[in-house]
């Protein structure tokens, strides 16, 4: 017989198992993970499932696949689980390991921040131990949203309904040019400047694509895409401009990396200078905890080491509300 709801609290153990089986997609694989028997955690998943009177996972003959109510509530429970790992780690530094954060970040952004963000969360005094995915917009928006991942570094806004999205820092765009090229002497240029230019682009689905047309659409800037050479990254986008196979636009920090020691100029854009604002996505549940370190560590660690201008406001937004930067 079921208990009511309201007369359940899940145990940590539960929630783990609950967590490594939908991570893993196996019992197996989820106890061996868990360092226990096999049927220590089935129980203690379904134990759980008796408890919210739902079914968290379907067991089937082949693989486990997590029900539409396993989705639904797997967020709150990675949630519960760094909160509790949060506040062990409060309690005593010294004793408490470091709680892990899944974090997620953009192509464009990844190379040029995580040096220094890593350095800062692996002060002893952040609690945290980062784990890191790199992937594009769209995939890391789905991975906050279904809790894979805890928070998300990328460009905003993206507009995603239920996630909370905090600008970190904004970013000038400036142009790389091979340096025999007639705008490499010049020491401003606007988005008009680019019109009839072969301007190379990152391949689909990179957010920097879309910034860099909605650019060169301001300026009513005809480019002429290469319809031979694609890139999926900046450093190839680089090496590629140097070469004399076209003209890019590039974020200051990877600009800053990309371009030196190379045969290329950088050069700036005209007021109002085109910018993007990078931000941090994530659920409501997520804990402030976390937010705050994050908001610390580009303000300690990531501002003096790039060139980019951080945004100091930490205050928690309202449901589909951007924080004015």
């Amino acid at each position: 017989m079921f208990m009511p709801r309201t007369e359940f609290s899940p145990t940590p153990a539960q929630l783990r198992a609950f967590v490594k089986v939908a991570d893993l997609g196996s019992f197996t694989a989820a106890a061996a993970a868990a360092g226990q028997s096999q049927s220590a955690l089935s129980q203690a998943l379904s134990s759980l499932e008796t408890g919210l009177r739902v079914e968290l996972v379907r067991r089937g003959a082949r693989k486990i696949e997590l029900s539409a109510e396993g989705l639904n509530l797997l967020p709150f429970a990675r949630t519960a689980l760094q909160s509790l790992d949060a506040m062990v780690a409060a309690a005593d530094p010294g004793r408490a390991g470091r709680v892990t954060v899944n974090m997620g970040v953009i192509p464009t952004v990844a190379p040029y921040l995580l040096p220094s963000l890593l350095r800062g969360m692996a002060a002893p005094e952040s609690g945290f131990q980062p784990v890191v995915v790199e992937e594009q917009t769209a995939d890391l928006v789905e991975s906050v949203r279904s809790g894979r991942l805890d928070v998300a570094i990328l460009a905003i806004p993206v507009g995603a309904r239920g996630l909370l999205e905090y600008p970190l820092y904004n970013e000038r765009f400036v142009l790389a040019a091979p340096s025999g090229h007639a705008l490499a002497s010049r020491d401003e240029i606007f988005p008009q400047d680019l019109d009839e230019e072969v301007v190379l682009l990152l391949e689909a689905g990179h957010c920097l694509r879309d910034q860099t047309l909605d650019l060169c659409r301001q300026g009513n800037a005809r480019i002429l895409g290469s319809t031979q050479t694609k890139v999926s990254n900046l450093s190839t986008a680089v090496r590629c401009v140097e070469a004399g196979l076209g003209i890019t636009v590039l974020p200051a920090t990877a600009a800053a990396v990309e371009a030196r020691d190379t045969d290329c100029a950088l050069v700036e854009f005209g007021e109002p200078r085109p910018a993007r604002t990078i931000g941090l996505l994530a659920r409501e549940t997520v804990p402030a905890q976390v937010i705050d370190t994050i908001y610390d560590v580009v303000q300690r660690f990531v501002a003096p080491a790039l060139e980019i201008d951080p945004v100091p406001s930490r205050r928690r937004p309202a449901d589909g509300e951007i924080l004015e930067t």
